[in-house]
């Protein structure tokens, strides 16, 4: 049987659900709130951002932090430069993964403004002519080392 639809419009509902066990036959009730879809993808992404983080730290022996942006909005740069700033302030390096994320306005701005001072900071030890570009303004300027970025084949801004 399909709990699923005896479920569906119970979204942040005390709901009371009888369960049978076969294996002991014994049945008892729970008390349950299911929660709508929209909030169980929320949970499934901050999951999947929890696995990558921590895959990275594993992988990189704690030396690299990890941030995803989750979209190209307002919201998800403030988290992100957050978590930079901050959790990963002390690291030795930071991925920063763009891929599958929902898109939005700020993506050119918010990739530039990371890419420049990655750009200008490893360009400074290849004795490339580095340009100045003073129009990006990102609290990412006291961030340096270690820097990849993830991009998906959607991810044209990050392209030109």
């Amino acid at each position: 049987m399909d709990y699923a639809a005896l479920l569906n419009k119970k979204a942040k509902k005390k709901t009371l659900v009888s369960i049978y066990d076969p294996a002991t036959n014994s049945r008892w009730d729970e008390v349950v709130m299911p929660i709508s879809a929209g909030a169980m993808n929320n949970l499934l992404y901050d999951r999947w951002v929890k696995q990558r983080a921590e895959d990275v730290k594993k992988w990189s022996n704690g030396r690299l932090g990890y941030v995803h942006i989750r979209s190209m909005g307002d919201d998800s740069f403030r988290t992100v430069y957050s978590d930079i700033l901050g959790k990963y302030n002390n690291c030795e390096g930071i991925v920063i993964d763009t891929r599958f994320n929902g898109g939005g306005r700020l993506h050119a701005t918010g990739a530039r403004a990371i890419l420049y001072e990655c750009t200008d900071y490893f360009k400074s030890f290849s004795n490339v002519s580095t340009a100045t570009f003073n129009w990006v303004s990102s609290p990412l300027t006291t961030v340096s080392g270690l820097l990849a970025i993830l991009i998906s084949g959607s991810s044209s801004e990050f392209s030109r």
